[in-house]
């Protein structure tokens, strides 16, 4: 359903491509594995994790958390969500998926099969994320956390770029959308922050400058992309 709805556009191209027979081959999917995904441990900041960013502040979270998409790291990208971690959709993409009006998002392990499925897929040539916080860090009330929970507006960068079997090179760039994270002491490591939830909210106007030597798809938001990766 998902890929009707969009085929409008550049996404049409894109995700034919991504179903072809020369996709990078991936692992079975093992029984369990969204059980084992939900329940990546999330360890203290290591020499590794220091190196990158320190999740012992809320901005240096975005930024490991961040860095972690860059690199495809699916072990350090799950490690900066809490378990109860969720992602809500903006309203198009959710009713697309099927999701309810009132629960329009989805959790940890979900989010974590696209995003692997994604960083697996041999026709996905780059990912780039790079984050800006436009609003200072308030405090907010979040039913998931016991302790007190902390909202911020966040600017993103996102690009994915994929190339199809002809060579044709399409870039998919996060160019009409806020995200606001909620984020939280870590229950298990209270000297560390975990994200319990990112919201994409669309932002009417915004421009991006076309990317040289690729095609953009200018209307892709973030949900978007993950309900590409979801088989």
């Amino acid at each position: 359903m998902w890929r009707i709805k969009y085929a409008g556009i550049l996404v049409t191209v894109v995700l034919i491509s991504l179903s072809c027979s020369d996709s990078r081959p991936t692992e079975p999917i093992e029984e369990g594995l969204y059980d084992e995904m939900r329940d990546v441990e999330r360890v203290g900041p290591t020499s590794t994790e220091r190196s990158m960013a320190d999740r012992a502040t809320r901005d240096g979270l975005l930024e490991c958390f961040a860095i972690s998409y860059t690199n495809e790291g699916i072990g350090q990208y799950g490690q900066t969500m809490d378990d109860a971690f969720l992602f809500e959709f903006t309203p198009e993409v959710a009713e697309s998926l099927g999701l309810p009006p009132d629960q329009p998002w989805w959790g940890k392990a979900e989010d974590l099969m696209s995003t692997q499925n994604m960083f697996r897929d041999r026709m996905v040539t780059d990912v780039q994320m790079s984050l800006s916080r436009i609003t200072t860090w308030d405090v907010c009330s979040e039913p998931h956390f016991n302790g007190a929970a902390y909202c911020a507006r966040v600017n993103p960068d996102i690009r994915v770029t994929v190339e199809s079997p002809g060579g044709d090179t399409f870039t998919m760039l996060i160019n009409n959308t806020w995200l606001d994270f909620i984020v939280a002491q870590d229950p298990d490591y209270p000297e560390l922050w975990a994200i319990g939830k990112i919201t994409e909210v669309h932002q009417p106007g915004r421009e991006r400058p076309l990317l040289e030597g690729a095609t953009l798809v200018e209307s892709a938001t973030w949900g978007m992309i993950k309900a590409m990766f979801t088989e």
